[in-house]
């Protein structure tokens, strides 16, 4: 399964340059992940409260063009690879236009809010493995 969602750009979102500032494509893989897991029905905020996070452990962007503040972007967002205690998403970044912007992969892990100790998605929340299988990962 792969959600697209619509980036809303701001001028605070460019640099010097008048493009997208680079560091501003990690949150953009955010609202990616976040509008995946809100389409298989999970909400951050439930996994939060149930006392579990998903920290970002690795990050790859590769710029192919420069975003310009008066472009629509959209994030494209699935799910390459799971394992009981992480989930890799791909990313793809293109304009109305169907221009490649950036492409690139994070990585989450599941952990403990409270103590940071790794946990096992599976024993952890089971709901979150049936969604995903549901939705075809």
């Amino acid at each position: 399964m792969e959600i697209t969602k619509e980036i809303a750009l701001r001028y605070s979102d460019t640099d010097q340059m008048g493009v997208i500032y680079h560091a501003n494509y990690v949150t953009f893989f955010e609202q990616g992940r976040t509008a995946y897991f809100k389409a298989i029905g999970i909400d951050y905020n439930s996994i939060e409260k149930e006392g579990i996070i998903f920290p970002v452990h690795d990050i790859h962007i590769t710029y192919h063009n420069a975003t310009r503040l008066d472009e629509r972007i959209y994030v494209s967002t699935k799910i390459k690879q799971t394992n009981p205690v992480k989930i890799i998403f791909e990313h793809t970044i293109k304009n109305h236009q169907n221009e490649i912007k950036a492409k690139g992969k994070s990585v989450i892990v599941c952990v403990d809010k409270n103590t940071f100790k790794i946990q096992k998605i599976p024993n952890v929340l089971p709901h979150l493995i049936e969604r995903m299988k549901k939705n075809g990962v």
